[in-house]
């Protein structure tokens, strides 16, 4: 119940940050929300993933198959992951335990994720 919460609370901020945020930084934190949702729901269907996130970024430069291109990456890293296991794909490797805050935003930082990033600009 309190990561549903705090999901809410992340969302709510980032989209009002998001017109402030650069697009990198802004890609970054829609992960970390991605992340969060994943592990708290099973209703988002991988098709429905990539039409969210484009409603989310909002970003004239960005064009619908650039967006899909992060959805497919954070959806496959995403969805097999479960709260109770620890994070040891790539670099993404949490050091406080096993928060699962703390592990999504690792996975929004991971060197992967810039990798693709960097692909777009």
């Amino acid at each position: 119940m309190r990561y549903i919460i705090l999901f809410f609370l992340i969302f709510n901020v980032i989209e009002v940050q998001a017109k402030t945020l650069s697009d990198i930084e802004s890609l970054k934190a829609y992960t970390l929300m991605k992340c969060l949702q994943y592990n708290q729901s099973d209703l988002v269907s991988g098709k429905d993933f990539s039409y969210y996130s484009f409603e989310f970024v909002k970003n004239e430069r960005l064009e619908f198959e650039e967006i899909h291109l992060i959805d497919n990456y954070v959806y496959e890293r995403v969805k097999n992951y479960h709260k109770n296991e620890i994070f040891v794909k790539n670099d993404v490797s949490p050091k406080k335990g096993n928060d699962l805050f703390y592990q999504c935003y690792l996975f929004s930082q991971s060197k992967d994720l810039n990798k693709i990033i960097k692909k777009i600009y």
